[in-house]
């Protein structure tokens, strides 16, 4: 006799009969899924944060330090399914806890900075370090410092070559000229006429 194929199970709160990818895996639990279904458990889980949400952020705090693993791959999956929702939420977030951001920040800068550089241009630290030490710590095209920040990493966007660390203006200035040689070279031409223009006599 072949067993039957179960493919939906009841909800604990809502007694409502749904498939399974409307509950959360559980390893534990009966069938691999979650008691509640993902709509009921949202739903008590926004009433008790609006019931004490220092109390809630808390406990969050406490689960990821238990295992920040899991946290990341929550965290790494919400993303995937929705980079837009998730960027914005980030972003809303910093802008009420500024002041535990910016200390966040200060904290794990090097990790941060470190996390960045490989996701963005596939560097390491230890590279950035060894370029800005080799630069003297400066501009590879004005040769002065910049303030308040890091040098940023400039790279080809056609062939994601990286070339060296400018300031930001520097950096900005050859990204308004779209990387051309030849609008460069005749934005110095340009500048070396010092506006010679004459009405009566155009030189150009």
């Amino acid at each position: 006799m072949m067993k039957e194929i179960v493919t939906n199970k009841e909800c604990k709160t809502c007694k409502v009969y749904k498939i399974f990818s409307a509950f959360s895996p559980k390893k534990n639990g009966r069938y691999g899924v979650a008691a509640h279904c993902k709509n009921c458990t949202n739903k008590k889980m926004k009433t008790l944060y609006q019931k004490d949400p220092e109390k809630f952020k808390e406990q969050a705090r406490l689960r990821y330090q238990k295992d920040p693993e899991k946290g990341r791959t929550v965290s790494r999956l919400e993303y995937k399914k929705d980079p837009e929702k998730a960027k914005n939420y980030n972003k809303l977030w910093r802008q009420k806890n500024t002041e535990y951001s910016g200390s966040y920040y200060k904290k794990n800068q090097t990790r941060l900075t470190e996390r960045r550089l490989k996701a963005k241009y596939g560097m390491e630290l230890e590279e950035y370090n060894a370029r800005l030490i080799y630069q003297k710590g400066v501009c590879a095209i004005c040769n002065l410092p910049e303030k308040g920040r890091n040098l940023a990493v400039d790279h080809c966007h056609k062939t994601n070559k990286i070339r060296g660390l400018l300031c930001k203006l520097c950096n900005a200035g050859i990204g308004m000229l779209k990387e051309d040689t030849k609008a460069l070279q005749k934005a110095i031409e340009y500048l070396k006429k010092g506006g010679s223009f004459d009405v009566e006599n155009p030189n150009w």
